[in-house]
């Protein structure tokens, strides 16, 4: 009897798969004397902590500052700390641009985030973090939310990177 241990470290950029299996495969193979045997497992890659906004959220007033309720769920089964840094990419200024927020084992919270933005039409904000979890520190993948400016009596579209919004 033999037993073997790793650790796999998956980068935070990975893309996502969607095509079948979307689960990413790793295999390896071994040598028993003259008998090469090889070893797959499958690895879902989840990121520590998911940072998004629901899609009636993506709706603001252009000019006048707001909160932004952004959605965070942690994956983990323990608590950890998550440090988020925020960017404006386009259209969009904030108050701050870091954030700390504790989470409890797969527990979720709202964030609201202090921002304005000065036109109508699309706004960009970048997110990542980098989460603690006994002592260890987990970088997350950068994401891009896609939010729209519109006005009461406007009407307003914008194309995001993996959203279409229309108000």
């Amino acid at each position: 009897s033999a037993a073997m241990e790793a650790q796999v470290t998956v980068d935070p950029e990975i893309v996502e798969k969607t095509c079948p299996p979307r689960a990413a495969v790793l295999t390896t193979e071994l040598m028993f004397g003259n008998r090469e045997i090889e070893l797959a497992a499958g690895i879902d890659v989840v990121q520590a902590v998911e940072i998004s906004i629901e899609g009636p959220r993506a709706l603001i007033l252009p000019t006048e500052p707001q909160q932004a309720r952004l959605t965070l769920r942690s994956h983990l089964d323990r608590k950890c700390v998550a440090q988020l840094r925020l960017r404006p990419v386009h259209n969009l200024e904030l108050k701050r641009r870091s954030v700390r927020v504790e989470l409890g084992p797969h527990a979720g919270l709202e964030l609201p985030v202090d921002i304005r933005v000065p036109a109508e039409g699309g706004a960009t904000l970048e997110t990542e973090a980098t989460v603690t979890v006994k002592g260890r520190r987990i970088a997350t993948r950068k994401q891009r939310l896609d939010l729209l400016a519109c006005g009461r009596r406007s009407l307003a579209g914008a194309v995001g990177e993996s959203v279409g919004i229309l108000c």
